[in-house]
């Protein structure tokens, strides 16, 4: 397990380069530099294919989600890139991305 740089924990899978060395597909699974082909998971994958399981097979729990999202995200987000400048964010940095999101955020909670 390690830890990316955004701060996810991950579970990495690398390959051998042996098994990778005399393979066809090699170029296009690897690229032209790399030897070995590591995959990373996060350490939540059960989880989301616990929930994949459960959208898929009952259609009326999917709905159910999708219709109460619809109703109390999206129109959040609609009204936050539409009238708080969010489509776009000119800020450089995480720090200063954050204060902005922040500010609109608090903006839209005081109009409200």
């Amino acid at each position: 397990m390690r830890t990316d740089s955004k701060g996810y924990t991950k579970k990495t899978y690398p390959s051998s380069e042996s098994d990778c060395k005399n393979c066809p597909l090699r170029e296009q699974c690897c690229g032209k530099v790399s030897k070995f082909k590591k995959l990373d998971e996060s350490i939540h994958k059960p989880l989301y294919d616990k929930m994949h399981k459960k959208l898929t097979e009952h259609k009326s729990y999917h709905r159910r989600l999708v219709k109460r999202r619809s109703s109390t995200v999206e129109p959040v987000l609609g009204t936050l890139m539409n009238h708080q400048n969010m489509k776009r964010i000119n800020n450089r940095g995480l720090a200063q991305a954050n204060k902005h999101v922040l500010m609109a955020a608090v903006c839209y909670n005081l109009k409200k």
